[in-house]
Protein backbone atom coordinates (compact mmCIF):
# COMPACT_ATOMS: atom_id res chain seq x y z
CA UNK A 1 0.00 0.00 0.00
CA UNK A 2 1.48 3.53 -1.00
CA UNK A 3 2.41 5.84 1.62
CA UNK A 4 -0.20 8.09 2.54
CA UNK A 5 -3.30 6.04 1.57
CA UNK A 6 -6.47 5.49 3.03
CA UNK A 7 -7.38 2.72 4.11
CA UNK A 8 -11.47 3.23 3.98
CA UNK A 9 -13.67 5.86 4.24
CA UNK A 10 -13.73 9.03 6.60
CA UNK A 11 -16.16 9.73 8.75
CA UNK A 12 -16.97 12.73 6.76
CA UNK A 13 -17.31 10.64 3.97
CA UNK A 14 -19.64 8.88 5.37
CA UNK A 15 -21.73 11.24 6.39
CA UNK A 16 -21.29 13.10 3.37
CA UNK A 17 -22.56 9.99 1.51
CA UNK A 18 -25.81 9.41 3.68
CA UNK A 19 -27.03 12.88 3.35
CA UNK A 20 -26.72 12.77 -0.17
CA UNK A 21 -28.44 9.27 -0.59
CA UNK A 22 -30.79 10.44 2.28
CA UNK A 23 -31.67 13.98 0.15
CA UNK A 24 -32.45 12.13 -3.11
CA UNK A 25 -34.84 9.70 -1.25
CA UNK A 26 -36.23 12.78 0.27
CA UNK A 27 -37.07 14.68 -3.07
CA UNK A 28 -38.31 11.76 -4.54
CA UNK A 29 -40.69 11.21 -2.24
CA UNK A 30 -41.18 14.76 -2.23
CA UNK A 31 -42.15 14.38 -5.90
CA UNK A 32 -44.58 11.12 -5.66
CA UNK A 33 -46.03 13.04 -3.04
CA UNK A 34 -46.81 16.07 -4.80
CA UNK A 35 -47.59 14.45 -8.30
CA UNK A 36 -49.42 11.25 -7.67
CA UNK A 37 -52.84 11.72 -7.03
CA UNK A 38 -54.69 11.15 -3.96
CA UNK A 39 -56.96 8.35 -4.90
CA UNK A 40 -53.40 6.51 -5.58
CA UNK A 41 -52.01 7.27 -2.84
CA UNK A 42 -55.02 5.74 -0.76
CA UNK A 43 -55.17 2.63 -3.14
CA UNK A 44 -51.35 2.10 -1.85
CA UNK A 45 -53.10 2.51 1.66
CA UNK A 46 -50.89 6.40 2.04
CA UNK A 47 -54.00 7.62 3.89
CA UNK A 48 -51.66 10.10 6.33
CA UNK A 49 -49.82 13.00 4.54
CA UNK A 50 -49.71 16.23 4.54
CA UNK A 51 -52.17 18.60 2.12
CA UNK A 52 -51.00 19.08 -1.51
CA UNK A 53 -51.29 23.12 -1.16
CA UNK A 54 -47.80 22.86 0.82
CA UNK A 55 -46.15 21.02 -2.47
CA UNK A 56 -46.59 24.55 -4.09
CA UNK A 57 -46.42 26.77 -0.81
CA UNK A 58 -43.06 25.59 1.09
CA UNK A 59 -41.01 26.23 -2.02
CA UNK A 60 -42.78 29.13 -3.25
CA UNK A 61 -42.20 30.23 0.87
CA UNK A 62 -38.19 29.44 0.15
CA UNK A 63 -38.08 31.65 -2.85
CA UNK A 64 -39.25 34.51 -1.92
CA UNK A 65 -36.84 34.03 1.29
CA UNK A 66 -34.21 33.85 -0.73
CA UNK A 67 -35.19 36.79 -2.65
CA UNK A 68 -35.79 38.91 0.70
CA UNK A 69 -32.93 37.57 1.90
CA UNK A 70 -30.47 38.84 -1.03
CA UNK A 71 -32.52 42.35 -0.90
CA UNK A 72 -32.11 42.76 2.82
CA UNK A 73 -28.37 41.79 2.19
CA UNK A 74 -27.88 44.09 -0.19
CA UNK A 75 -29.80 47.58 1.53
CA UNK A 76 -28.04 46.50 4.53
CA UNK A 77 -24.71 46.72 2.68
CA UNK A 78 -26.01 50.28 0.76
CA UNK A 79 -27.04 51.53 4.55
CA UNK A 80 -22.93 50.65 5.20
CA UNK A 81 -21.66 53.09 2.29
CA UNK A 82 -20.89 56.81 3.07
CA UNK A 83 -23.40 59.30 1.95
CA UNK A 84 -22.16 60.65 -1.69
CA UNK A 85 -20.99 64.04 -0.28
CA UNK A 86 -18.67 62.55 2.18
CA UNK A 87 -14.97 62.94 1.12
CA UNK A 88 -14.26 59.47 2.48
CA UNK A 89 -15.93 58.54 -1.00
CA UNK A 90 -12.74 60.55 -2.37
CA UNK A 91 -9.79 59.80 0.13
CA UNK A 92 -9.65 58.16 3.56
CA UNK A 93 -7.35 56.16 5.67
CA UNK A 94 -5.66 53.93 3.29
CA UNK A 95 -5.68 56.19 0.55
CA UNK A 96 -1.88 56.33 -0.78
CA UNK A 97 -0.67 59.15 -3.08
CA UNK A 98 2.07 59.27 -5.58
CA UNK A 99 3.65 61.73 -3.09
CA UNK A 100 3.70 59.54 -0.09
CA UNK A 101 4.60 56.54 -2.10
CA UNK A 102 8.06 58.74 -3.48
CA UNK A 103 7.04 58.98 -7.02
CA UNK A 104 7.37 62.01 -9.06
CA UNK A 105 3.92 61.37 -10.52
CA UNK A 106 1.26 58.88 -11.39
CA UNK A 107 2.20 58.69 -14.92
CA UNK A 108 5.14 55.70 -14.94
CA UNK A 109 6.95 54.12 -17.29
CA UNK A 110 6.46 50.42 -17.11
CA UNK A 111 8.44 48.84 -19.26
CA UNK A 112 10.74 47.19 -16.53
CA UNK A 113 8.33 47.03 -13.61
CA UNK A 114 5.07 47.61 -12.07
CA UNK A 115 4.79 50.57 -10.05
CA UNK A 116 3.63 51.07 -6.35
CA UNK A 117 -0.48 51.36 -6.38
CA UNK A 118 -1.16 54.80 -6.29
CA UNK A 119 -4.42 56.51 -5.22
CA UNK A 120 -5.25 59.40 -8.42
CA UNK A 121 -6.65 62.64 -6.90
CA UNK A 122 -10.16 63.19 -8.78
CA UNK A 123 -9.03 66.42 -9.95
CA UNK A 124 -6.49 64.57 -11.97
CA UNK A 125 -9.09 62.09 -13.28
CA UNK A 126 -12.12 64.55 -14.42
CA UNK A 127 -9.97 66.38 -16.14
CA UNK A 128 -8.63 63.96 -18.19
CA UNK A 129 -11.83 62.29 -19.02
CA UNK A 130 -13.83 65.09 -19.34
CA UNK A 131 -11.45 67.47 -21.78
CA UNK A 132 -9.05 66.60 -24.33
CA UNK A 133 -5.89 66.14 -22.34
CA UNK A 134 -3.75 63.72 -21.83
CA UNK A 135 -3.60 62.19 -18.50
CA UNK A 136 0.21 64.06 -18.23
CA UNK A 137 -0.95 67.11 -19.14
CA UNK A 138 -4.31 67.11 -16.48
CA UNK A 139 -1.68 66.02 -14.05
CA UNK A 140 0.79 68.99 -15.03
CA UNK A 141 -2.18 71.76 -14.60
CA UNK A 142 -3.40 70.14 -11.38
CA UNK A 143 0.15 70.48 -9.77
CA UNK A 144 0.18 74.04 -11.15
CA UNK A 145 -3.51 74.72 -9.69
CA UNK A 146 -2.44 73.56 -6.41
CA UNK A 147 0.73 76.29 -6.37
Amino acid sequence: MPAGASQGATSIEVYGFTAWITTGVAYGAFLCWAYIPERCLQALGISYYPDKYWALAVPSWICVAVVAAYWAYESWNESLVPPLESLSNIQDVYSKSPANLGLPSIVQDCSDSVPPLADADMSIISRYMYSDCSLEDAENQHVHNRM
